[in-house]
């Protein structure tokens, strides 16, 4: 016996374009570039994202290096952010699916 399965196309359905979130904003890359993913099964593309380059990752650095000197997050206590990523593993874990 053979099962034939024919997926529905996906010609119709909107393509998903995301951002970097950098500096706590959702930015397009310095370059204005994307890559496109496709469905394997379709071909058709999916999904858009930013293509970053090195300046968008030197400012999501420099970003993350302002973040940490001036925020709280060097301040806390070792238990505390034990807490946190903890809390951050169990929110991942129950969204696993």
């Amino acid at each position: 016996m053979t099962i034939e399965i024919r997926p529905t196309a996906l010609a119709d359905a909107p393509v998903r374009g995301f951002e970097m979130l950098i500096d706590g904003r959702w930015t397009a890359g310095a370059e204005g570039r994307t890559i496109d993913r496709n469905a394997p099964s379709h071909g058709i593309v999916v999904s858009r994202y930013q293509a970053a380059t090195r300046i968008d990752a030197e400012r999501a650095i420099a970003s993350a290096r302002k973040a940490f000197d001036h925020g709280r997050w060097p301040h806390t206590t070792a238990s505390q952010r034990s807490r946190v990523l903890l809390k951050a593993a169990d929110l991942i874990e129950a969204r696993a699916e």
